[in-house]
């Protein structure tokens, strides 16, 4: 399964038109792989994920942002010890562009929360929205 979803992420990402829609798709494959395991330990509502993920507006309960602390750690996003794993980071930031996908991911990595949800939850706001502005200018 995580395969076949790289392969698509993979796609997306060497489109020479790559659009907002593509994105989301890219994101939401990613996703779609932890989210039942993530909704069950965070007790985040699943519709609200898939808002966040199509509109990048992202809600601030805790059970939401530690839905993105679980996805965060079973992709390797996150160590167990709470720590952010840049390098891994890197290969999900989804624009097909390689100099714009750098300039986000070092807009982005360095984000910290007060926890592992907080920081995940940061982490995913600043590339969705930084990667969807690219894609609509």
């Amino acid at each position: 399964m995580i395969a076949s979803v790289l392969v698509v992420f993979a796609l997306v990402n060497f489109s020479n038109q790559q659009t907002v829609d593509q994105l989301i798709e890219g994101y939401s494959q990613v996703v779609a792989t932890f989210k039942p395991d993530c909704v069950a330990a965070s007790g985040a509502d699943p519709d609200v994920i898939d808002q966040e993920i199509r509109n990048s507006k992202f809600a601030e309960d805790q059970a939401t942002k530690c839905f993105w602390g679980c996805f965060y750690k079973k992709l390797n996003l996150i160590s167990e010890n709470d720590e952010v794993l840049e390098d891994n980071i890197k290969k999900y930031i989804g624009v097909a562009d390689k100099d714009a996908a750098e300039k986000i991911f070092h807009k982005c990595v360095h984000f910290r929360g007060s926890d592992y949800c907080e920081t995940a939850t940061g982490i995913s706001r600043c590339v969705s929205t930084s990667s969807k502005a690219l894609l609509e200018n």
